[in-house]
């Protein structure tokens, strides 16, 4: 509805522009048009010829005009009035007389009509054009080649009528226009301005609507939390017994609890979402190496890479005190690698730190790349978003869902960082994270 307004906003004003120049050619024709008929009763011959080739002129600006051509028109409305004003300084003989004021109009339908280009060129054409008349009268050159000394009396006054019948004409036509604009531009602002209000009353409601949400899943984490446990806790008693009627019995208990426990990641990581959403979520900032952080977080995941026949390798370019939240990037890490893991067949991990640097920020560079089989290029937009479906290997059993990258996205933005990832088909997918050594405090 916007766009339609604006679009609606910019017909006005070429029709404005449109109708306005329509008007100052048909009161030019009127002019020319009695200059014509004078030029007949005094039967001159080349005051007739120009005059009608200038009617001419204007009938083909008209002609563009009404086309759309308003540029070609305008040159040539201005193109024939500065003639036309130059001619009557000559039917005059002289370069002193009210004839003059032609070109002071002209420059005033330049920037009525052309706006201020052709205002100041014709301004520049004008200034230029009376110049040379004043120097060459000075200089004694003849300027009544079209004169009539009889009729020099008739012909002043009727230049004075012809220029004061432009200026109303014009001056009334651009005041009309300009009403009728300002009456258009006031309707199509107060429609803009209910259409922002109603945007800003569903804006709101979709806001409140979105925090009651996030605020009863922040407050539902007990009563969610509680059951699961008891399914995960009572499945395994029941899996420790190693004795069953039936053996189909066995499958089912280990299904209940391996879907128990997928249900319990998932619950706790939409609690965390929720929790960041609400501004609930805890955290504290300390000072801690990155280094020790990677290592601290790769001493519980080895194992399980092994038991899956795939190597975790590490290397620290450069190390460097983080200041942020070390329980929150232990969580992102550990998540990172497990989703690896998860989705790796052969070969392996491999974590990567550096130094980084952005825009004379100091900061590291954190890379977890492994050997899976890749992401799609299309699937990696919205890689990072709550509402995105990854595809999973659900062969391993490890404590990742589907909303895994989606919260290790939000943490990482919460000190200040970013991250993405990368991922060619059949070569693997590397998790490129970047924190600033100094987080800004409106983030810690």
């Amino acid at each position: 509805m916007t766009e339609t307004m604006v679009n609606d906003i910019l017909h006005s004003i070429e029709d404005r522009r449109t109708g306005l120049i329509r008007n100052a050619v048909i009161v030019l024709m009127v002019v020319l048009l009695a200059f014509t008929i004078k030029g007949v009763l005094l039967g001159s011959i080349i005051r007739v010829g120009i005059s009608l080739f200038g009617m001419f002129a204007l009938a083909v600006a008209y002609y563009y005009n009404r086309n759309g051509g308003t540029h070609v028109a305008l040159v040539l409305v201005f193109a024939s009035f500065w003639a036309f004003s130059l001619i009557g300084v000559l039917t005059v003989g002289s370069a002193e007389t009210i004839t003059m004021a032609w070109f002071p109009l002209l420059v005033t339908l330049a920037g009525l009509l052309g706006g201020r280009r052709h205002c100041l060129f014709w301004m520049a054409v004008s200034c230029l054009t009376i110049l040379l008349l004043w120097v060459m009268e000075d200089l004694g050159v003849d300027l009544s080649l079209l004169a009539l000394e009889q009729n020099k009396l008739f012909q002043i006054r009727m230049h004075v009528m012809m220029q004061l019948l432009v200026v109303g004409v014009v001056v009334f036509s651009y005041v009309r226009m300009n009403r009728r604009h300002e009456q258009q531009l006031v309707e199509q602002v107060t429609k803009m301005a209910s259409e922002v209000q109603w945007r800003r009353r569903a804006e709101e409601a979709a806001v409140a609507s979105n925090r009651a949400k996030t605020l009863f899943l922040a407050n539902m984490s007990h009563e969610i939390r509680t059951p699961l446990n008891s399914i995960i806790g009572f499945s395994s008693r029941l899996m420790k017994r190693h004795s069953f009627a039936d053996p189909k019995d066995e499958d089912a208990i280990e299904c209940v609890h391996r879907n128990g426990k997928g249900l319990l990641y998932l619950v706790n990581e939409l609690l965390e979402l929720a929790s960041i959403e609400a501004n609930h979520l805890q955290y504290s900032a300390k000072v801690f190496s990155v280094d020790n952080l990677i290592r601290e977080c790769l001493t519980p995941v080895e194992p399980v890479a092994r038991s899956f026949g795939l190597r975790l390798d590490y290397k620290c370019i450069d190390d460097a005190e983080l200041r942020a939240d070390r329980a929150r990037l232990h969580q992102v890490l550990v998540s990172l690698l497990y989703f690896g893991i998860r989705q790796t067949r052969e070969g392996g991990v491999e974590v990567t730190l550096s130094g980084c640097a952005r825009e004379e920020v100091l900061g590291v560079q954190i890379c977890v790349a492994d050997t899976s089989p890749g992401i799609a290029e299309e699937q990696l937009e919205g890689l990072f978003e709550t509402h995105y479906q990854l595809v999973l290997n659900n062969n391993r059993d490890l404590p990742i869902s589907a909303l895994t990258l989606a919260l290790a996205a939000k943490m990482v933005q919460m000190h200040g960082g970013d991250i993405k990832a990368q991922s060619t088909l059949g070569q693997g997918t590397r998790f490129l994270i970047w924190l600033p050594l100094e987080p800004p405090a409106a983030d810690l």
